[in-house]
């Protein structure tokens, strides 16, 4: 049986980037100022290890500023102080974020000796326009460059993607989504672009050069970006910020929710079962829909919103039936106990899109 996963993470504050992007507030996102000197980081992978079980396999992970973005000095003495964790088998290996425009062959030789195995790329867009709106500072042939490079010495890629940025549209987040799946990257998380506070982006938005994406537009985009990457087998590890009070403080405007990622395959699920009863016909009754028993919040939805749009728009009252022998992301339509339809995630995305 394979061990559960577990992240420490370590913050690295704004001081590893010299540019400024619009949305940009790392202070808010990760809730540090401070940048963790090597004796810091050896005490806090103490601390946290002291709480894992010996059932755990542990990654040491520099999340926050663009690591590869700090001098090469100090990115060794921060990577040499896992070391000591790693040959004691009590860490498997460490991931870094970064940006596109910090990767090449020097300080990937200094990652790989270090024993790094991921690392996270801030790729946001894939659009030219929308980069150079956002003040991003690289363009999207760097970032296919930087993907390339990764590969290529085998290191296992994230990629990072923001919808709703400025001069950003539904075409121009689709057609980042599309070339993201060209990259082959293992995984990816999906941040909808937010309004903090004393960023760049609160000024446009004040003076009304930058309108957000509403909650309804924000969850639908992002069911749909992460529609592309499931169809090709591409894993979305996170859909939103990680919640924290410095985040809901400096929150000005935008799609945020704590449970961004429940609300969003909440609505898969919804467009599942509108799906199933559009098949079976609006004339049916005493319908029973069939889901997993670990699904069955994603199916009623958030304060029960999918079974009561799904009543209002069949005229028709729905019950869900758990169900243990059904597959996961598979919903089936029964009437008095006889089997309709049955429909994945995944037949409907193929046909989607």
């Amino acid at each position: 049986m394979s061990k559960r996963r577990a992240i420490i993470p370590v913050f690295i504050p704004h001081v590893a980037c010299p540019y400024q992007c619009v949305f940009c507030d790392q202070h808010t996102i990760s809730g540090e100022r401070h940048c963790p000197s090597p004796a810091e980081v050896e005490q806090l992978v103490e601390t946290y290890l002291a709480t894992m079980g010996d059932d755990r396999a542990v990654e040491v992970a520099f999340f926050g500023g663009s690591f590869t973005g700090l001098p090469l000095s100090h990115q060794e003495k921060l990577l040499a102080a896992v070391q000591r964790f790693i040959r004691q088998n009590r860490v498997e290996y460490i991931r870094v974020s970064t940006r596109p425009d910090y990767i090449d062959e020097t300080r990937l030789d200094l990652l790989k000796y270090y024993d790094v195995r991921v690392v996270e790329l801030g790729v946001q867009s894939l659009d030219d326009r929308v980069l150079a709106s956002s003040g991003r500072e690289h363009n999207s042939q760097q970032t296919v460059a930087a993907c390339s490079l990764l590969r290529k010495r085998g290191f296992k890629l994230g990629i990072q993607l923001m919808p709703g940025l400025p001069a950003s549209s539904e075409a121009s987040d689709l057609f980042t989504v599309q070339k993201t799946v060209a990259l082959k990257p293992d995984f990816c998380r999906v941040y909808p672009t937010l309004v903090l506070r004393n960023t760049k982006l609160h000024e446009m938005y004040c003076s009304g050069n930058y309108r957000p994406l509403s909650m309804e537009v924000g969850i639908n985009r992002v069911k749909a970006m992460v529609g592309v990457l499931y169809k090709n087998k591409i894993p979305v590890i996170r859909i939103g910020l990680h919640p924290s009070q410095q985040l809901e403080e400096a929150l000005v405007a935008g799609p945020y929710h704590p449970s961004l990622g429940y609300l969003v395959k909440s609505r898969m699920f919804y467009d599942l079962a509108r799906a199933l009863l559009r098949r079976a016909g609006s004339d049916r009754r005493n319908i029973e829909i069939a889901v997993h028993p670990s699904q069955v919040a994603f199916l009623t939805g958030f304060h029960k919103l999918t079974l009561s749009r799904l009543k209002n728009e069949f005229n028709n009252e729905v019950t869900v039936k758990p169900r243990e022998t059904l597959a996961k992301d598979t919903l089936a339509l029964y009437q008095d106990n006889e089997l309709l339809a049955e429909l994945t995630i995944e037949q409907l995305i193929n046909e989607q899109y």
